[in-house]
């Protein structure tokens, strides 16, 4: 039966170390590239003077002042009418 050498034992210690701080990163670098990342993008801008239509981009459902929801909206995106909101793809609740 062959033993390792002191110095084979250390190279192989250096390898595998080596090895689990590269994987260890790589996750991380999957981890973080897999989940949106939380900027000021992703959180809505003030709305324009003309804009009260709220739209939420989940549901892509939008809210008018006066609708039961409105106040209760996170709002994502503000529309100046329904019209913009339609064209972006955005849809009035159905209990409207």
């Amino acid at each position: 039966m062959s033993w390792f050498t002191v110095g084979e034992i250390i190279i192989w210690l250096a390898l595998a170390a080596t090895l689990g701080v590269l994987l260890g990163w790589l996750l991380h670098e999957i981890w973080n590239r897999a989940r949106p990342a939380t900027t000021a993008q992703s959180v809505p801008a003030a709305p324009a003077v003309h804009a009260t239509i709220k739209g939420n981009h989940r549901s892509m459902i939008y809210h008018v002042p006066g609708s039961p929801l409105y106040e209760r909206t996170q709002t994502d995106i503000w529309f100046t009418s329904e019209d913009e909101a339609q064209r972006a793809g955005y849809r009035k609740p159905k209990n409207q």
